[in-house]
C-alpha cells in the first residue's frame, strides 16, 4: 500500500474541497509536510535497524550524566526532572546526527563509511 502524496493527488482533493466550498490546501506546504513525514519514517526505520548503536550511545550518555552528577548509580527517571525525557532526547539527537552524517556520506558515494584518521579505527 502506497501512501505517497503527489501534487496531482493534492490537486484532485482540492477540486473536491472547492466543490464543497471548503478552503483549499496549499500544495507546496502539503508536499513539504509529506516529505518531513517520509524522512522521519526513514530515520525511525534506520534507528530500529541499528539498535546496537542506540544501546552504545545510551551507555555513553548515561556514563556522562553519572560523571556530571557525581552519582555512579544515577538512572534516568521521571518525566521533567532531567531524567527520562531529556535523556531520551539527547540519545535521539546523537542518533539523528549520525544518521544525517551517514546519509551525506552515502550521497557522496562513500558507502556510509567514514574514512580518515578521525574515524576511530
Amino acid at each position: 500500500m502506497s501512501t505517497k502524496i503527489t501534487a496531482r493527488s493534492i490537486a484532485a482533493r482540492n477540486a473536491i474541497r472547492a466543490e464543497a466550498k471548503l478552503p483549499l490546501v496549499d500544495i507546496a506546504l502539503k508536499l513539504a509536510q509529506a516529505a518531513r513525514i517520509e524522512q522521519a519514517a526513514a530515520f525511525d526505520n534506520w534507528a530500529e535497524q541499528n539498535r546496537e548503536l542506540r544501546r552504545r550511545i545510551e551507555a555513553k550518555v548515561l556514563a556522562r550524566a553519572r560523571r556530571k552528577r557525581g552519582d555512579p548509580n544515577w538512572w534516568p527517571s521521571g518525566y521533567l526532572s532531567g531524567g527520562g525525557l531529556s535523556f531520551g532526547l539527547v540519545v535521539r539527537k546523537v542518533l539523528k546526527r549520525i544518521y544525517r552524517m551517514r546519509q551525506s556520506l552515502d550521497r557522496r558515494g562513500a558507502g556510509g563509511r567514514a574514512s580518515g584518521p578521525w574515524r576511530g579505527d
